[in-house]
């Protein structure tokens, strides 16, 4: 009731004020005056066993019931009243208002004695608990169907639920303070923290340029000037409601979207991933991830559950991959088949053999199902970022606790100043405007000195390469694709969105392909202009790569003479007829019926048996 440094024997202003507060808050006459009752009160206040230092089974008593209430967590308390009963005892008067002064006195016990009495927990019956349920639910921390009046165990995993995210403590019971925090949420907006970070803007940017390589392009060709580290790193240029904003969004948070939901609203005629809501569920569970960016990740790297390893791929025992006449076998009776193995993510599908690579690294790790990819592949993800503290697309590019902690570079996924920009704008097209219906979790972060949104955005850096500077893969000459969009398609200087446009090209066109960046961006001559176009929306048409484990044999016809021979992993172009369409033949060779595929080889139009190649997607 008083904060005197060195307490004199004079009984002044300060001293009646204060005596005042002391007799108000237990109860007495606030006259002011030191009488017998006040004098008697506080000497028995005084004197506690509820106080450090002091044992007594009181002691005991009241800290089985601060861990009841979730401000202490000691498995089997003492009768000693030690410091950490002490600041349990201030943890609790802190939060319910009371005087904080680490004593058990009549206040603070009595407090304690009434929150757990009238407080909702488990065992009872309510309204109050329907009304609790069903806001609960609206949160996604449950998904009763009808929420009915028990509390049971499941509503007290969602209350802790709650109270962990809102920093209460966790108890499990519905205290009027819990129930305050959870009616005070608008439901019609996000949940956002913002994190202060203790470094200048201008100096995290300085950071950046200084110590680090801050790149324009995801190839890493092109250096970002300051002005587009600025506008990129700067959270007020992400504003709530855009598609940018979801950079924010915290990645170990479950949304508590029942799988139904999942289902219908992210999944729903998603190839393989059709169906799958349970096993996000449970991946997110067991790895701590938020299941709506395990479903983005996941329709990303599998064009929406329909690419080779998304829809299961036949091995051996050895995880090698089964083929009848080039294409993958994915039955799983046929005798050559030991597993169908899925890969949701991508893992172990390098570039050079994606299919082969992939199958192996699922088989290795029994993902035998799609639900089994789904679990397993969250592992990683969780292991490489998200579980060590950043969680989420701007912190995994920026880390800006680490800038703030060290005055240094910390550890960034990415280079390309756009990187989480571009990541957030990716999950909002796998998942749609309907994202925005769900009551999520975003965490914002917030420099000293922080500049409010720019004005627009800045211009890329002078690209001064030629677009062919790019090319990380050179494919033969020949190599034809189809344009599949539903309007037009970008045709850029370089590799990525942030290249300039040459123009658009219509859907249907047929192009020539020159190579690729290593990545999912092709390198065309269309109308004598080179550039680049998105692999998403490109039907490679004629171009294999040999995949037989001992190279293939060229033939001048048919079943014809040997007239050379290409070994593994060497590309093949195939010779189309006029509609573009695959020329072939069967013939009988020492035996066996072959399919036969023309091909370009040498500059002639050569045949080999298609068993033993298989088709660049």
């Amino acid at each position: 009731f008083a904060d005197w440094d060195d307490p004199n024997d004079y009984f002044g202003p300060q001293t009646e004020s204060a005596l005042k507060d002391f007799q108000n808050y237990y109860g007495l006459v606030p006259h002011g005056i030191a009488d017998e009752i006040t004098l008697g009160l506080a000497e028995e206040l005084y004197t506690t066993p509820l106080q450090s230092g002091v044992r007594s089974e009181e002691a005991k008593e009241m800290k089985e019931k601060l861990v009841t209430l979730g401000f202490a967590d000691w498995d089997e308390p003492t009768t000693l009243f030690a410091s950490e009963t002490e600041s349990a005892v201030s943890w609790f008067q802190s939060h319910f208002d009371l005087v904080v002064n680490g004593i058990g006195d009549t206040v603070t016990v009595n407090k304690i004695d009434k929150i757990i009495e009238e407080s909702m927990q488990v065992g009872t019956y309510s309204e109050e608990a329907r009304e609790m349920k069903e806001a609960l639910n609206a949160l996604n921390y449950a998904n009763w169907s009808d929420p009915n009046t028990y509390f049971g165990p499941q509503t007290k995993q969602a209350v802790m639920d709650f109270q962990e995210d809102f920093g209460l403590p966790v108890s499990g019971i519905a205290d009027y303070k819990t129930l305050e925090a959870l009616y005070s949420i608008d439901l019609s907006e996000p949940m956002v923290t913002y994190s202060e970070y203790d470094i200048n803007f201008s100096r995290a940017v300085d950071i950046q340029l200084s110590h680090g390589t801050p790149k324009y392009d995801g190839a890493g060709l092109i250096d970002a000037d300051e002005a587009n580290v600025r506008y990129y790193m700067n959270p007020s240029n992400f504003p709530e409601g855009s598609s940018g904003y979801l950079q924010f969004l915290l990645l170990d948070e479950s949304t508590n979207l029942p799988a139904s939901e999942l289902n219908s609203s992210f999944l729903n005629g998603a190839g393989t991933l059709h169906g799958t809501g349970g096993a996000f569920i449970e991946a997110g569970e067991q790895y701590g991830l938020n299941e709506l960016y395990l479903i983005a990740h996941a329709l990303h790297e599998t064009s929406h559950g329909t690419s080779t390893l998304a829809k299961g791929v036949g091995v051996d025992g050895s995880g090698n991959v089964i083929r009848e006449n080039g294409n993958v076998v994915r039955d799983e009776n046929h005798p050559d088949v030991e597993q169908i193995v899925y890969n949701m993510y991508g893992y172990g599908a390098f570039d050079d053999d994606p299919t082969n690579g992939g199958a192996k690294y699922a088989f290795d790790r029994d993902w035998f199902s799609p639900e089994a990819a789904v679990v397993g592949g969250a592992q990683q993800i969780s292991n490489n970022y998200i579980g060590r503290g950043q969680n989420t697309l701007f912190k995994m590019k920026w880390d800006p606790e680490y800038a703030a902690n060290n005055n240094s570079l910390g550890r960034q996924y990415a280079t390309h100043v756009r990187w989480a920009e571009i990541q957030a704008n990716m999950m909002h097209s796998m998942l749609g405007d309907s994202i925005n219906d769900y009551v999520l979790r975003y965490d914002v972060p917030s420099y000293n000195s922080q500049p409010g949104p720019d004005g627009s955005v800045p211009p890329p850096p002078e690209d001064t390469q030629d677009p062919g500077d790019h090319v990380e893969q050179s494919y033969p000459s020949g190599v034809i694709g189809e344009v599949q969009v539903s309007n037009s398609l970008n045709f850029r200087k370089g590799p990525s969105t942030s290249y300039d446009r040459i123009g658009g090209i219509s859907n249907g066109t047929i192009i020539d392909i020159l190579g690729d960046n290593g990545g999912n961006w092709l390198y065309i001559d269309y109308n004598g202009d080179k550039g680049w176009v998105s692999k998403d929306y490109i039907e490679i048409l004629n171009l294999y790569v040999v995949d037989s484990g001992n190279g293939i044999t060229i033939r001048d016809n048919p079943a014809g003479n040997r007239v050379g021979a290409l070994p593994d992993n060497e590309f093949v172009v195939l010779s189309l007829d006029s509609n573009q369409n695959i020329v072939s033949e069967d013939a009988v060779l020492s035996g066996t019926n072959y399919t036969w595929y023309r091909i370009y080889y040498d500059g002639n139009e050569r045949w080999t048996a298609n068993n033993w190649i298989e088709k660049i997607e």
